[in-house]
Parts: C-alpha cells; structure tokens; sequence
C-alpha cells in the first residue's frame, strides 16, 4: 500500500470527525446522563462511575459514534455497556511490570501523522498462558486509549485549521512475526479477539504494518482476504524493513526496523508509567514507586514529569476516585439464585452484603423476550413429544423391547414420527395461506364477504386439527397393532 493511500486514509478519518465533532458535545451530555441515572437507581457505584467517565475522552465518543452509524440512542447504550465492561475487567487486570522481554510496547513515538506506535514482538507468544496473553492485550489496549485521550487533550487547546487536521483518534501497530511459527499461533485466542477486545475498543488501531513474515504467514493472508471486509485489508501493509521508513520517521523506528531509535526505548515503558495510576486507580503505592523508578532510572538523560503532569485536565482537576473492588462473575439469567429472573445480574459489591446489578443497567426487552422464547422453546420439546410421539395403548410400541423386537419399535416410531410432522406442517402452512389471502382481501373464486374468508380460516384450523387427530388416532391403532402381532414374530 502506498504512502498516499494511508494519507488518504487519514485525512477522511479527520474529516469524518470534523463533520461530527458538533455532535458528540450532545452524546456526551446523554452519556453522563445516562450514568448519573444509573447511579441514582443504584445500579452502579458512585465511586465506579466517577471513576469510567473520568477515563472517557473525546476520541473514544467519535470511535464508538462512527462504529454505530452516527446513531445516537444505540451508540449511548454501547458506550454504558462498555463503561460497565472497563468496571468489571479493567481494575482486575495485572499491573505490569517491567521486563525485558515485552509483549506489547507502547513507544513514546508517534509516526509521520502523529499517531503512537505499538510494538508487538510475536515471538514471545509461543510458551506464554492463554490468560496472560489476554490480559497484556487489554492492558496495552486500554493504556494505548487513555494515551490517545492524553495526546488529544494536549492539542485541544491549538487553535487554527491546520492543527484541526492532525486529531490524534488512534494508534499504529508494528508487528514483528520474527520468531512465530504457523504452528504456534494460539488459534483459541482469535475468536476472544472478535469477542471481546475488538468490540470494546472499537477503531482505536489505524494502519498495521506487519514485518519480518515468513512465506507460510503470506499464504494465510492470501486466503484471509478473501473473508475480510475491504476496509480492514486497506489498513494491514506488509513492508519489507527498508520500505517501512517510507511509511514512518526514521527518528521514530527502532534500529532493528531500519530506525535510528535506540533498543532501550523500548524498555523505558514511559507510556506505562505516564497513565499507569489512571489504569489502576487503586494500586499500591510501593509498586507505582517501583514502577516509576524502573522506568526513570533507564531514561537519566531525559528525566520524565511526573504522573499528574501528564493526565489528562478532566482528572487532574477531579479528585481521585476511590478504589474499585474486584469484579464477581455474573450468575445465569435463569439461575434461581438471580433476583431479577430472566436478566443478566453481576455483583459490584463484595462481602455478606453484596447487592444484585443489571448488567444493563436496566431491565432490557430484549432480554424479556429472549428468556420467554427460551421457557417456551423448552416447553414446546417437553410437550410436542408427549402428545405426538407417544403411542395411545399403555403396552403399543414403546414396549416392544420386553419381546425382543427394538428393531421393529424404532421402525414404527421413524415412519409416524415422520408422518406427523409432515402433517402437522401441511396443516401450518395451509393456515398460514388462508389468513395471508384473508389480510389481503381474496380468494381464488374472486371476492368473497369478511364473513365467508373469516369461516374459511376457522374451517381450515379445523380441518387440520381433525387430521392430526386422527393421525394421532392411527399411530395408537398401529402400536396396538404391533403389540398384538409381536408373539407370531418372536
């Protein structure tokens, strides 16, 4: 892909933004509407809720906005289901520590539109737990959102046309697949991505570039292309290392990628420790200080501010909210333990005293009409068979295995099992028509009074009960049958 087309790519984000920057003042405001109604039905914690829209910014409304179509009422729900999420799961993550061998690298560098830089080295996949993959996923995720908000707000303030075009709304992604074979790509882990991290982080990835790939890696994507939308193939690039400085400031590569950035940038980890105190609001002193102090003590010729120097102004300003307990699972919607039958219900609150949340926030339609379907559909298997399936005489059929024939039962039941469904569909399918060309007003023999077309549809509910009666009627007379004749066949 070329440099002009990522530009291209670029500038229409920025101009989508442009266009609806007017509007997300006003999702904000039901936004924070919406959590402050939550709160007073005690739906949500205080605390919890100061806590998610202080980390709430600006390029996080667009992302969601644009995800949904510009559609106000299903955007302000996603963003309340996604703020509920960031509750549960967030604050439950590791804190992450320095290493030498990362993951997941968020570089204090930006490419040629100002965009941060994400470093994922895949060879330190293989060997690493499911869970803890997981887990360095949504934290770098969740840090490269919140320092996308920070870089947002630093030029908020700009004023003039030509800073309008340089919003920072999302990160660029560098991964290097040196190391990772086809083999060892954990193939559990790609449906959690489609599950949980893309729907909760919604476009905060622009451009991937993807590097040091082996043949087999190009095959699979030759084939994954044929399954992903256009939009997403536009912004994967595969670049050799010479080509990729095309597409990224030398000063912002490291030297391994054909950069003049030194290795040791990479383990600063200066972005952790800027917003690590907004991501774990109630970390433990000791280890932020000996996080601040790993990541400073490599970085003596360029001293860093302080935490509170970087934050964004909303939580500068603010006073620290309270620190969040820890997530409970959530209980069945149909268990009989959940207060609020047929809703999905979570626990915020930890101790004897734990209090029942809607999930939601709300009691949902959706999810009333999702539980009755379910009750129903289990009645329906229950009954169905017990009425159709079952022989009339107590000693027909389904005791034929006392004489040795289980053979001849199984035969019997296939062929009226059979035999009733298809009469019970004929039947269906007969009253379906009768009543469509009643609501449209005729009939074959032309047009025939609202009293007549009316008879004609009660006639046919009953003609097709009648015959599934008696179909019912001659799978018991056959079973009799069967039972009668089963000593002349032993």
């Amino acid at each position: 892909m070329s440099v002009e087309k990522i530009r291209k790519q670029h500038s229409d984000y920025n101009r989508l933004f442009e266009e609806r920057y007017d509007e997300l003042a006003d999702l904000w405001s039901s936004v924070k509407e919406a959590i402050r109604t939550l709160v007073a039905q005690n739906e949500v914690e205080e605390e919890a809720a100061t806590w998610a829209l202080n980390t709430l910014d600006t390029p996080t409304l667009f992302r969601f906005y644009k995800k949904y179509k510009w559609n106000r009422v299903t955007t302000v729900s996603a963003i309340i289901a996604n703020a509920i999420w960031r509750i549960h799961t967030i604050p439950t993550l590791p804190i992450p520590t320095p290493t030498e061998t990362p993951l997941l690298r968020l570089i204090d560098a930006s490419d040629s539109f100002g965009r941060p830089i994400m470093i994922i080295r895949a060879r330190h996949i293989p060997g690493k737990p499911i869970p803890d993959i997981k887990s360095e996923l949504l934290t770098a995720y969740e840090l490269a959102r919140i320092h996308i908000g920070y870089l947002y707000s630093q030029c908020h303030d700009v004023v003039g046309s030509s800073a309008q075009l340089e919003r920072i709304l999302q990160f660029t992604i560098i991964a290097d697949l040196d190391g990772l074979g086809i083999r060892q790509v954990p193939m559990d882990l790609i449906p959690w991505l489609g599950q949980t991290l893309i729907p909760n982080f919604p476009g905060v990835v622009g451009p991937a570039y993807v590097v040091n790939y082996s043949w087999t890696f190009n095959g699979v994507w030759q084939m994954a292309k044929q399954m992903l939308p256009q939009r997403a193939i536009d912004r994967i690039v595969f670049p050799s290392i010479s080509e990729l400085s095309d597409h990224i400031p030398s000063a912002s590569l490291l030297q391994e990628y054909g950069g003049t950035l030194p290795s040791t940038k990479l383990k600063k980890d200066v972005v952790t420790k800027r917003h690590l105190h907004i991501l774990h609001p109630n970390m433990d002193i000791d280890i932020s200080h000996s996080v601040s102090s790993a990541a400073s003590s490599s970085s003596e010729e360029s001293p860093e501010e302080t935490p509170a120097a970087f934050a964004p102004p909303e939580i500068v300003a603010g006073s620290p909210p309270a620190p969040l307990p820890p997530a409970i699972p959530r209980i069945s919607t149909r268990s009989n333990l959940n207060p609020y039958f047929g809703y999905p219900v979570s626990y915020i609150t930890t101790g004897p005293n734990q209090v029942p949340r809607l999930v939601a926030g709300r009691r949902r339609k959706r999810d009333l009409a999702k539980t009755l379907l379910i009750l129903l559909f289990h009645r329906l298997i229950n009954t169905i068979p017990n009425i159709f399936l079952r022989p009339v005489a107590p000693h027909a059929v389904s005791h034929l295995h006392e004489v040795g024939i289980g053979p001849l039962r199984w035969a019997y039941r296939r062929k009226w099992r059979a035999w009733v469904w298809w009469a019970l569909f004929l039947w269906l399918a007969a009253t379906i028509r009768r009543i469509v060309r009643f609501r449209a007003g005729r009939l074959v023999n032309g047009v025939i009074s609202a009293d007549a077309r009316l008879r004609n549809v009660w006639l046919s509910l009953i003609v097709g009960g009648e015959f599934v009666r008696r179909g019912w009627i001659a799978l018991g007379m056959t079973g009799e049958a069967a039972r009668l004749a089963a000593p002349l066949l032993v």
